[in-house]
């Protein structure tokens, strides 16, 4: 179906009363400080920047407020493995179109491994009236997902990173442990480093 501007989706999205926190985070950054209102193209619209602009809060504020879970999925997805979104998505005003979506899906490559892991080996959404319970029996792919003492431990052992044990990861030590760079705001790790130029990354 090919939309126009009064039946597509998300017509326009603006942000309000972001003056009544002008110093923080994530209203210092400069797409939020210079944003009026972002008008949606019908079929795509790109969001292009610098890094630290602040594109990815952007989008993550969009989705929370149009019901998705912020590290991504359908609107079906509820885990969470680190609550790291910020609060825009509370001051958002969005203007949708005539046409209502039956469904969704939120797409980030930063927490799409979450999804997939901390859902295990098994469908999570058809997308149709079909229940992936079901769907998951009768092609034998139940009983692989991750046991809750299991999934419940997804922010990892500090203890196994942090040689210094000083409750503080470098990057150095990040990298001696296996991980690649750079941390984002999504990673567990993250509220362990230091992100001095505060753009949601570490080791960029």
């Amino acid at each position: 179906m090919k939309l126009d501007e009064m039946n597509q989706y998300v017509r326009q999205m603006s942000v309000k009363e972001k003056s009544l926190l002008p110093n923080h985070f994530p209203f210092t950054l400069p797409i939020i400080q210079k944003l009026g209102k972002l008008w949606f193209h019908p079929n795509v619209t790109y969001i292009i920047g610098e890094n630290g602009m602040g594109k990815s809060t952007l989008l993550e504020a969009l989705a929370v407020a149009l019901g998705f879970n912020p590290e991504g999925g359908s609107k079906n997805f509820s885990f969470s493995s680190y609550a790291s979104h910020s609060c825009l998505h509370e001051f958002m005003q969005i203007v949708r179109g005539s046409n209502r979506p039956r469904n969704g899906y939120f797409f980030r490559a930063e927490t799409f491994y979450n999804s997939y892991t901390l859902m295990g080996n098994e469908i999570l959404d058809t997308f149709d009236n079909v229940d992936p319970d079901e769907l998951n029996e009768s092609l034998g792919l139940t009983g692989n997902k991750p046991s809750e003492s299991t999934s419940s431990n997804t922010n990892g052992d500090i203890s196994s990173v942090d040689t210094n044990s000083n409750g503080q990861v470098t990057i150095k030590e990040a990298k001696a442990a296996g991980f690649s760079m750079p941390i984002t705001r999504d990673h567990w790790l993250y509220p362990y480093m230091d992100d001095r130029d505060n753009d949601g990354m570490v080791g960029e």
